[in-house]
């Protein structure tokens, strides 16, 4: 188990923008992997993440509007958190990036965990940002799943091309 992430020194309003930034980043990410393999299981493993960090985001942007109904939503150029990279690079093996977006769904999770923990007298707040605690640790289970799989079936993949082609 991972050291609880200190946010004291945050403004919640930042740390809600972060988080934003965080899903659509992962977003994103999920979006690169998904054109790059040809595994037709993963592709669709993929889509539900996309999926997933989109409706994130969204409760995410709720949450800013309710709190700070004045506010308006700035999308930071710069992490105020840091959370792992995750690079995808050419010839890079498929495991080595989902093994990366692991340890930064995992950063995810500890970071709403750890978000939750300043909203103690608001718990509808607290509930939503444990759910997608609870949610992040979910993806990181789902990514070990189909990082242990790539592993398994990458050396495959190079000697017979349509191994994952699906229906």
């Amino acid at each position: 188990m991972q050291k609880k992430m200190d946010l004291s020194k945050f403004q919640v309003c930042d740390l809600i923008q972060f988080a934003m930034k965080s899903e659509i980043e992962s977003r994103k990410l999920y979006e690169e992997l998904k054109t790059k393999t040809k595994n037709a299981f993963l592709r669709d493993r993929l889509s539900f993440l996309i999926t997933e960090e989109n409706k994130h985001k969204k409760v995410l942007d709720k949450l800013f509007k309710y709190l700070f109904p004045k506010k308006k939503i700035v999308i930071p150029k710069k992490n105020i958190v840091p959370l792992p990279p995750v690079k995808v690079s050419e010839g890079k093996r498929i495991s080595a990036i989902l093994g990366e977006a692991m340890k930064a769904e995992a950063a995810a999770r500890n970071f709403y965990s750890a978000m939750a923990d300043l909203f103690k007298k608001e718990k509808q707040i607290q509930k939503s940002l444990k759910f997608l605690s609870k949610m992040e640790d979910g993806h990181y289970k789902l990514l070990e799943i189909e990082r242990d799989n790539a592993r398994y079936f990458e050396d495959y993949e190079e000697g017979w091309e349509l191994m994952h082609v699906g229906p």
